[in-house]
């Protein structure tokens, strides 16, 4: 009896060791990396590049995620929680670059200072590696939404496509955004950052002549309308399928 107890028991750590190297697998496919800035600044990244024998010549797209507010600080895991980072994590592949930021404490992503910590990123990524800069995305939940707003106002020509989530933005530059498509998404019961913070963007890009803006809106649903969003692979397939200038 006792010996079968043992076998039991070895076999049920066996299992949770390989489940363990596994996961452990997974979460090296992105690597935690550091970008330092002239004045000192650092800025903590997620950084994920397309698996498998890279194609000869291959130009590849990149997708910039900016996390909400709850995920700021200094603990990079933190970024893994929800969004691409955390698709990655459980093994979601990508035939893309993937760069996930951590944005300080007390930081704001639409902030001047962190869009220039953003596009100096952007950059260096591009430099780097085999980005097809006619296929750069970004896309963001919450406060990233609202960074993903203030990004694209910021840099309208940096961008193929955008996916704002439950965000909100300045409604007042409305116009620097009505050549990229955007496809926006809001819980209509969000109590956190309310519906109109894209309702009201979309009809202001609308009115000053946006004709490739999108919005959906789920009935019934709170504040976490990323993760149908982020789960559905229509919207990837979306999202990729958007080049600058066509």
């Amino acid at each position: 009896m006792k010996i079968m107890i043992l076998l039991a028991w070895l076999i049920i750590s066996a299992a949770l060791t390989a489940r363990a190297w596994a996961e452990d697998v997974k979460a090296q496919r992105q690597t935690a990396e550091t970008m330092t800035y002239e004045d000192g600044a650092t800025l903590q990244y997620w950084f994920y590049q397309p698996q498998g024998e890279k194609v000869k010549d291959k130009k590849y797209p990149l997708m910039l995620f900016l996390h909400g507010a709850g995920e700021r600080g200094d603990d990079i895991n933190r970024v893994l929680r929800h969004g691409p980072p955390m698709q990655i994590k459980k093994g979601k592949d990508f035939d893309a670059y993937v760069i996930s930021p951590q944005c300080p404490h007390k930081k704001w992503w639409p902030a001047g200072d962190m869009i220039k910590q953003l596009d100096l990123l952007l950059k260096k990524t591009c430099n780097d590696y085999p980005i097809d800069r006619s296929r750069i995305y970004i896309t963001g939940l919450s406060m990233g939404g609202m960074g993903t707003m203030a990004m694209v106002q910021a840099l309208p020509d940096r961008f193929a496509a955008a996916i704002p989530i439950c965000g909100r933005g300045d409604v007042s530059k409305a116009s620097k955004m009505v050549d990229i498509p955007m496809w926006f998404f809001h819980g209509d019961a969000d109590p956190t950052v309310k519906p109109e913070g894209s309702t009201q963007m979309v009809e202001a890009i609308k009115q000053a002549g946006g004709n490739k803006v999108k919005l959906t809106l789920y009935p019934g649903v709170g504040h976490n309308s990323w993760t149908k969003t982020y789960d559905n692979e229509e919207v990837y397939d979306w999202l990729f399928a958007q080049r600058k200038g066509q």
